[in-house]
């Protein structure tokens, strides 16, 4: 919460903040994470610091499928390896 304050704090009104998180891993797997989202709960934390949050899933490349980053789609959350978000138009006050 802290560190999204802050970037809002930090980007003017023309900033573009480019952020992820691992879709809903075990804080755990990672020693650099401290909290888990699910992509509902990432955007729910994300719109309270921007106004205009855009969500993407980072797909892992299977067999017969190209990975990269895509647009999110609600109905298939569990594809993403991780979510991405573009946020603009930073929050001053909350």
């Amino acid at each position: 919460e802290a560190m999204l304050r802050g970037f809002a704090r930090l980007l003017d009104d023309a900033g573009v903040l480019v952020t992820s998180t691992p879709n809903d891993w075990p804080v755990e797997t990672s020693p650099y994470h401290v909290r888990s989202y699910d992509p509902v709960g990432f955007e729910r934390a994300l719109r309270r610091w921007f106004d205009d949050v855009t969500l993407f899933a980072h797909v892992v490349p299977s067999e017969g499928t190209r990975g990269g980053v895509v647009p999110w789609h609600r109905q298939s959350p569990t594809e993403a390896e991780c979510v991405v978000a573009v946020c603009r138009q930073p929050r001053r006050a909350v």
